[in-house]
């Protein structure tokens, strides 16, 4: 199913048939889309109406050239939560989608029972120089980056089949989608808003993840009440 917002398909599923909802976010950057959730979701909808989406950039969803900012995005969001959601729901949220999650409980609290952050940030930022050292690489020599990249997002040994995913659905976008969308949210912040958040919160992260430091997560959870 899609809905569209200044000319953008953006693609959403729900499954299930439970009382409440729950709202998968996979992480802003279209290197991967809601495939990632395929091994949760079939267990998650015998409890849950469960909801998520493809982000601009990647999956059933459009490619556009740009519009890959943080307000964009998180416009894209809402779009999809009209559609798809019966609050108060519960927000899943991966990665840098903790950003737009966190946006999201502080200005619509009575519409969320529950939010969860797998690996979740509240800052982005990306290696510098980027446009001389890194966007080149992606553009030049992409195969090698994704190798590197989910070898990085999953180092436990039996990950083979999860890397070999991750590879292929990061290679249904383009190079040109990937650059544009790490530079459009380098230095995005919401630091200062997590002590307004008021909802029930829980934080899963690896104390080994090499993507989102440890550290990170615990300056976030220091951050937000309770």
């Amino acid at each position: 199913m899609y809905v569209s917002r200044d000319e953008v398909r953006l693609f959403y599923t729900v499954t299930g048939s439970g009382n409440h909802d729950l709202f998968l976010l996979p992480q802003c950057q279209p290197v991967t889309h809601s495939r990632q959730w395929k091994s949760q979701i079939p267990y998650l909808s015998r409890y849950f109406r469960v909801s998520t989406m493809d982000v601009r950039g990647n999956g059933h969803s459009d490619r556009p050239a740009g519009g890959y900012d943080l307000d964009t995005r998180y416009q894209d969001f809402l779009a999809v939560l009209e559609k798809t959601v019966r609050p108060p729901f519960a927000l899943v949220a991966y990665s840098c989608a903790g950003m737009l999650a966190f946006r999201y409980a502080v200005e619509h609290p009575e519409r969320l029972s529950h939010l969860v952050l797998l690996s979740g940030q509240y800052s982005e930022s990306v290696p510098q120089p980027f446009d001389e050292k890194v966007a080149p690489v992606i553009r030049d020599d992409f195969a090698s980056w994704q190798r590197r990249l989910f070898a990085r997002c999953l180092p436990e040994p039996h990950s083979l089949k999860s890397i070999e995913d991750g590879i292929a659905w990061s290679g249904e976008t383009t190079p040109d989608v990937l650059v544009e969308s790490l530079r459009a949210i380098d230095g995005s912040n919401v630091y200062d808003i997590l002590p307004r958040v008021r909802i029930p919160t829980l934080a899963l992260h690896g104390a080994a993840d090499k993507i989102v430091p440890y550290s990170h997560a615990e300056k976030l959870v220091a951050a937000v009440p309770g």
